[in-house]
Formats: C-alpha cells, structure tokens, sequence
C-alpha cells in the first residue's frame, strides 16, 4: 500500500500526516486489562497495516521491544510471531494478553542483544530512547507510576517516562553510548532477517531547547551504515499520550508525527 492508498483508507491530515483511528475500543475487547495501563502503546491499526504491507502470512515476525505484544494480533491473520522484552512486568502482560487471544507466540524475557540475532523474515519495533530524553521522575517503576495515575511531566521539554531500572536498558545510557548500542542492535537484526526481508522502526522525533531533533535521520543514518536499504519513510499523526497534552497547555511545543521508516536487507 502506498502513502496514497494509506491515505485514502485512513485520512490524513493538513499536514499529509496518515491518520490511524484510536484503538481504545478495539484493544479494550482484545486485550487483558491490566496492559491497558501501559503509557506507550502502538496502535492498532498502525501495527495491522505494518506487517500486511511488509509480510505475508506464514512468514515470521520479530518484536524486539515488544511491549505488552500488540503485535502478537499477527498470530490471529496466520503469522508466526516472536517477542523480546527486557521488562518483566510487560512480559507478564503479553502473557496475560496472549492468554486472552489463545494464541502461543514465542515470548523471550531479557536484552535482545542477549537473544540476536534470530532467524526470521520481518522486524518491527519501536527502538528505546536515550537518558536524554528518559527525564527523572518521582518513580523509576513505570508500573507503579502508571497504576497509581502519579504521571511525572518534565517542564522543559517533552516528555518521557524512565521506563526502567534495569541497568541493561538501553533508556539508562547517556545518548553517545546509547547510539553506540543502537548500532550493534540494528546489525543483530541485519543478522537476524532473511535476505531481502525487511526492518520497519517506528521511532518519533522530539523538541530540545526549543529545537526538533530528527531521530528519525539519525536512526536512518545508523542503519545504512550497518548494511540496510531504505525502502520506504511514511509519517503519522500522533498527537499523543497525557505526556504531550501537559505540554501543550503549558505553552510548550511537541512533535505530532511519527516515522514510520521501512528498511530492506539486500539480497
């Protein structure tokens, strides 16, 4: 499907950003309700027409940041679907979530850089973020965070939840070494996919002493450099968590797109 025909399924904004309908509705009825408190979860919608438009049923694709699983939904389409989580507590909601589907995904608890690389055809995920942007809040435990309702919001710039205490967390290192990391991984998954497979990041830019910083550039740059080939870049509306709305009404700007960014492993 082309940015075109995305468009004319879903809509688009002024901007030409693809516009996914809210999933709330639709995760409330597919998914355990306990992973409904996760704070960053991907879309749906988003997540369905990723892996139509990069694999075909049958063939195998990899989370390596796979959250609470949303893209374990791949199973019920006729895909095989594998999961990495570093994160204890959203591994026992992919649990809890696959339970509830009656599926049996393969779900691995720990660093992927501990499981890479992995064979399959299709990578999809959502690469961390840096201690640059993970600002420090009232709790390093986001579950604690998010089920009490005590959000932290920085008031400089955007904000992000510390996701983790866990010293293996790429979100714990300063963004020189974390790029660093970002680099190996993003060679793992070279390693890990079929040739002319296929690696799609779903990655958000944000603001900086009043500047946007392009991650999704820089995550571009990084892959090229360990061998992928950009094969196609669509951008999304994402107005955003509770996060991005604490900002805007203090005045502060937020980014309101997100990268879609698919890459291929040459032949």
């Amino acid at each position: 499907m082309t940015h075109k025909e995305f468009a004319a399924e879903y809509g688009v904004t002024t901007s030409g950003f693809i516009k996914f309908p809210p999933d709330k509705p639709l995760r409330s009825v597919l998914f355990d309700e306990v992973s409904l408190s996760h704070p960053a979860k991907a879309n749906i919608y988003m997540i369905q027409e990723i892996y139509r438009y990069v694999a075909e049923p049958g063939e195998t694709i990899l989370d390596i940041t796979a959250g609470i699983g949303t893209l374990m939904l791949a199973m019920l389409e006729g895909y095989n679907v594998q999961l990495i989580e570093i994160e204890e507590p959203f591994h026992n909601m992919q649990m809890l979530n696959a339970a509830k589907l009656g599926i049996e995904p393969l779900m691995l608890l720990g660093d992927c850089r501990d499981f890479l690389p992995i064979p399959c055809d299709h990578i999809i995920f959502s690469p961390p973020y840096s201690r640059t942007l993970n600002r420090p809040g009232k709790l390093t435990n986001v579950m604690k965070a998010v089920l009490k309702g005590d959000f932290y919001a920085d008031a400089g710039d955007q904000s992000f939840f510390t996701y983790s205490s866990n010293p293996k967390n790429l979100g714990q290192l300063d963004s020189f070494m974390f790029g660093q990391q970002m680099e190996k991984i993003y060679k793992l998954c070279l390693h890990s996919v079929r040739p002319g497979g296929s690696m799609t990041i779903i990655i958000q830019d944000f603001i900086r002493g009043g500047e946007r910083v392009m991650l999704g550039d820089l995550a571009v740059h990084q892959c090229k450099r360990m061998g992928w080939e950009l094969s196609d870049w669509f951008k999304r509306y994402q107005p955003g968590t509770v996060f991005k709305s604490i900002q805007r009404a203090k005045g502060f700007n937020t980014v309101d797109d997100e990268d879609i960014i698919m890459l291929r492993r040459p032949q």
